[in-house]
């Protein structure tokens, strides 16, 4: 929590961050302390109610969390059009989401028969319902030909799907030991995964994909 906000604060932007979470909120302000940025506000914030922030107060949205753990149609929906109401005409959103098909390769290579059940509904509806007490929360996953309609559905024009993972996502431990034994390597394979991560064809690979959109200018 604040790794963002931090980011920003660094490159000179004015911050707002929120959390749902007290815990995740106490979290940030402690890294914020230690890496002696300070933010606008650090607030406790519902992403369906935006409400304590006026109409197009803000040049850019980041949603990185309540897409994926709203499992209701209708409070995406009304998360989206606030992220809407709060940008400037011309303003940014970036949101991420999570895929159906990299979850459920993920589920079954660690439970495997155990969560079959659980998979195969979610692959219908897409929502995810752990059974088992401490683990992930409940989850909607999309499918990647959805995500576009969704977010302009709400009245953003799209920039930019990527790939947040791009294709490492399946070699996630190899990468990481890649980039201890041969540096120039990993940097040559991290450059190929930013310039693929647009690729439609990778979207369904990687675990969470990143929209980018703005609000349309009158």
């Amino acid at each position: 929590p604040g790794k963002w906000t931090i980011w920003l604060l660094r490159r000179g932007h004015r911050v707002v961050l929120g959390d749902l979470s007290p815990r995740m909120l106490q979290i940030a302000r402690r890294e914020l302390a230690v890496a002696g940025v300070v933010a606008e506000r650090v607030v406790e914030l519902d992403a369906r109610d935006l409400s304590q922030f006026a109409s197009a107060e803000f040049d850019a949205v980041l949603a990185l969390g309540p897409l994926y753990h709203l499992v209701e149609a209708a409070d995406r929906e009304t998360a989206v059009r606030e992220a809407l109401r709060v940008l400037r005409p011309g303003g940014i959103l970036l949101a991420t989401v999570m895929t159906r098909y990299a979850w459920s390769l993920g589920a079954l290579l660690e439970s495997g028969s155990a969560r079959l059940s659980d998979v195969r509904t979610m692959l219908q509806d897409g929502v995810y319902r752990s059974p088992e007490p401490g683990r992930f929360t409940e989850a909607y996953l999309f499918r990647p030909v959805d995500i576009v309609p969704f977010f302009e559905a709400a009245g953003f024009q799209t920039v930019r799907t990527l790939a947040s993972q791009s294709f490492l996502h399946l070699v996630q431990e190899q990468v990481a030991e890649l980039r201890e034994r041969d540096p120039d390597a990993y940097e040559a394979l991290a450059e190929i995964a930013y310039a693929a991560a647009g690729d439609p064809s990778i979207l369904g690979i990687s675990n969470h994909v990143l929209y980018a959109g703005t609000v349309p200018v009158a």
